[in-house]
């Protein structure tokens, strides 16, 4: 996997990245999560090409 971005803000991150399998396409990949004040996630979803 390659990681092309990350962004945060406030609570809020995004993921970008690729993914290379050996045996299939690459895939682009973003994940985003949310956080709560101590910094643990309270949601995430992730979204692929």
């Amino acid at each position: 996997m390659e990681l092309v971005m990350v962004a945060i803000a406030d609570r809020h991150a995004a993921f970008h990245f690729r993914a290379t399998p050996a045996d299939g396409p690459t895939r682009e990949v973003i994940d985003t999560m949310t956080f709560d004040d101590q910094a643990m996630i309270t949601s995430m979803q992730a979204y692929a090409s």
